[in-house]
């Protein structure tokens, strides 16, 4: 793979991954304290620091898995503009939180700690694993975008010929 869009340094991404992190918050983040209360914030806050850290480990030990990560989820936080899917599979997650509540109510907000780790974790990895495959494609894309190096046929590598002796299949060499 072409090292051109790789980012090279784990230091590096490990720095990209924070503020592409903390860009994609900047829109759930205040839906989700709007739609947790007292416990379910902190289990939101848990969740929010487990995701983090799980693409920091991916960033650090990973270096194509960690560059998609970044390249996707560079455009998926670009998608919260028109957040489609965004709200669909957020309000997917809620409804999946809602059900480990302990008060089964369609109205009420999120309560639990529970109900706030799941609820942030379902969303958080999906978001993740959303951005990996674009990530995937944005740099399988950029691969073939980027021009093979054209080599003309006078430099071309020849084989460098062995000694007589070392020819085993000749039988001169046998003496």
């Amino acid at each position: 793979m072409s090292s051109r869009y790789l980012i090279a340094s784990d230091q590096d991404r490990s720095n990209f991954w924070h503020i592409v992190f903390v860009l994609n918050l900047l829109v759930p983040g205040p839906l989700g304290f709007m739609e947790t209360q007292s416990d379910a914030r902190w289990g939101l806050l848990v969740g929010i620091v487990l995701l983090w850290y799980s693409g920091l480990l991916i960033c650090k030990h990973h270096k194509l898995m960690g560059t998609a990560l970044i390249w996707g989820g560079v455009f998926v936080g670009l998608f919260q503009i028109i957040p489609m899917a965004h709200f669909y599979l957020g309000m997917w997650a809620l409804a999946q939180g809602k059900t480990l509540e302990p008060m089964q109510n369609e109205y009420v907000e999120l309560a639990s700690f529970l109900g706030g780790l799941s609820t942030t974790c379902i969303m958080g990895v999906c978001l993740m694993v959303f951005s990996l495959v674009i990530g995937i494609v944005v740099l399988a894309l950029s691969e073939l975008a980027t021009p093979m190096e054209k080599k003309s046929c006078g430099d071309a590598v020849t084989p460098t010929p062995q000694p007589k002796s070392a020819n085993r299949l000749d039988p001169a060499s046998s003496e």
